[in-house]
């Protein structure tokens, strides 16, 4: 009897292992997905490290590369400045707010606009929470989001799919908290590629991440790139394992019995 628990206490921390991808310690587990915009070209594929969207233009400076989460920190990470935003060829394309989905039902992917342009509109994009970041004194507002709110579109009106790309107004206020940025990690570092990777590491211990499967989406101004991360909620091994010991006490006591 006291193997087989053993047995099971060393599967229970083999399988808690596996389930995990750290890349690096302090960044956590790579939680990417596709953001489903994308063509069978180099820089337009469906890799999101090196990857903007179809028609964009392509360099590290405009690529958001991942999102890590580790316990309840959220990072992003690219070579977008997302501290003081990008220089195009007669502006400066900002970061947007990230927002959040806990149902399920975020609209996101190959969908085209009418027109270029930021635009405010009511929130129709699934997203239930954002986290309203303030670049001028690195805070932000975590807001809970319906119908009512206002969100604004990425600029490129082919690539809607990745809007919103802002906050505007609505919603309840359910917290707030701080932002901390940081720059120069290596491919090595983080295990992507592009020669310099930018970081944003943001505290959300209010976010329901131990009981539902959460989409996070980030874009900037323009929409070039879109960042998706899937978080998906994983059964304890150590459920699976009173069960079992459970189970063992009882038939431990029906043979004491007999």
């Amino acid at each position: 009897m006291r193997r087989d628990v053993i047995a099971l206490l060393m599967l229970a921390g083999a399988l808690a292992t596996g389930a995990a991808t750290p890349v690096r310690a302090d960044l956590g587990t790579n939680i990417t997905i596709s953001d489903l915009n994308h063509e069978a070209t180099y820089w337009h594929g469906d890799y999101e490290d090196q990857e903007v969207e179809p028609g964009m233009t392509a360099g590290q400076q405009w690529d958001l590369e991942a999102f890590f989460l580790d316990g309840t920190q959220l990072t992003m990470v690219g070579g977008f400045n997302f501290q003081y935003g990008e220089g195009g060829t007669s502006n400066t394309w900002y970061a947007g707010d990230i927002f959040i989905d806990i149902d399920g039902d975020a609209v996101y992917g190959d969908i085209h606009g009418s027109t270029n342009g930021n635009w405010d509109v009511a929130n129709a994009f699934g997203y239930d929470y954002v986290m309203d970041l303030d670049l001028s004194d690195s805070t932000f507002r975590l807001y809970a989001l319906d119908e009512t709110a206002f969100v604004t579109t990425a600029y490129y009106a082919e690539n809607q799919g990745s809007s919103p790309w802002r906050y505007v107004s609505g919603g309840a206020l359910e917290g707030t908290g701080s932002i901390s940025y940081a720059s120069g990690y290596s491919d090595a570092d983080v295990g992507l590629l592009g020669g310099y990777h930018n970081a944003v590491t943001i505290d959300t211990p209010f976010l329901p991440w131990s009981t539902h499967d959460i989409t996070v989406h980030f874009t900037y101004q323009s929409g070039a790139d879109n960042l998706m991360g899937h978080h998906i909620v994983i059964p304890l091994p150590g459920a699976a394992i009173l069960g079992v010991l459970g189970l063992g006490s009882s038939g431990w006591l029906i043979r004491r019995r007999r």
